[in-house]
């Protein structure tokens, strides 16, 4: 059953967030101060977190993620996953989007719909939306690019020291 498994990945990624804060002096981290970071399919468990987790993380970070309900390919995410943008609330943390107009797995709805949901929540967040770039970019560079996926975009590499900056502001 997908419910099933949606279920108990989000309860797996709120046990790691508790063990996570539980262990921050090991691990030489501020507990109240962790950002959770998701694509694409990872983005919707990132965001589910977010949005429907017991233990919240203090910010979120969504690289072409995969909110369910605007066209997913099946590729990217089970059918029976819950859609995430009318599930925002006042809890949700402040969060980081990007994702590019041609990315043909994952629609450009689904990050506009998250970020239209957390502005009528009056949640903070940034929006970047690149022109050019297929599916699963990631850092966008020639390290974590596909052979032959054209992944290595510069200018959708931006993302990385503009999330950096972002994470700055959130955290000093």
């Amino acid at each position: 059953n997908c419910d099933d498994v949606f279920e108990k990945a989000l309860f797996d990624a709120e046990e790691a967030l508790t063990l996570i804060r539980a262990r921050a002096d090991e691990y030489n981290l501020i507990p109240d101060k962790i950002a959770v970071c998701g694509f694409s399919a990872g983005g919707h468990l990132a965001a589910g977190l977010a949005t429907l987790g017991k233990i919240r993380p203090d910010a979120l970070i969504l690289g072409y993620p995969c909110i369910s309900g605007y066209g997913c390919s099946d590729k990217v995410l089970y059918s029976n996953v819950p859609t995430l943008d009318d599930k925002v609330n006042s809890e949700n943390p402040p969060t980081f989007i990007f994702s590019t107009c041609s990315d043909s797995s994952v629609p450009i709805d689904s990050s506009l719909s998250f970020a239209k949901a957390l502005n009528k929540n009056g949640i903070s967040f940034e929006l970047h939306i690149f022109s050019d770039g297929p599916h699963g970019l990631a850092m966008s560079n020639p390290v974590t690019a596909e052979k032959n996926s054209n992944g290595d975009n510069r200018d959708v590499a931006k993302w990385v020291p503009m999330c950096q900056s972002w994470l700055y502001r959130r955290f000093i």
